[in-house]
């Protein structure tokens, strides 16, 4: 029974061997890599508060122009936004039929939860 066992203890001789002072230097170079990685990561995925509103009053205004209606943005963001929700709300104006468009208050449910996002 000892034998079988044997068969699958891992063989620690053919591991490299690391010292102490390069295993750290790993370990930080390590750290810090995933620290930026994780950094940019956040700060490519959202809009500014001005690039997200000017995308989407620019979709307001595009639709309008298509439509023949007149609408203001009636709710400017105070926040960073994710790219994706802005992108949405965006795609959500867009692809709005005119009828739609027409009404009083048309802005899609998309972009009306942007207003409630809260910027963590």
């Amino acid at each position: 029974m000892g034998g079988a066992l044997a068969m699958f203890a891992p063989d620690w001789s053919v591991l490299p061997v690391f010292s102490s002072r390069s295993r750290n230097s790993l370990f930080l170079s390590s750290l810090v890599l995933f620290l930026q990685i994780s950094c940019l990561t956040r700060e490519t995925q959202v809009y500014e508060v001005e690039e997200a509103n000017l995308k989407i009053m620019s979709a307001y205004f595009a639709k309008d122009q298509a439509c023949g209606t007149r609408h203001g943005v009636t709710f400017p963001l105070f926040h960073r936004a994710d790219r994706d929700d802005v992108d949405g709300c965006v795609a959500a104006v867009l692809a709005s039929d005119c009828a739609v468009w027409s009404q009083a208050d048309p802005t899609p449910v998309a972009c009306q939860a942007l207003l409630i996002e809260l910027d963590l």
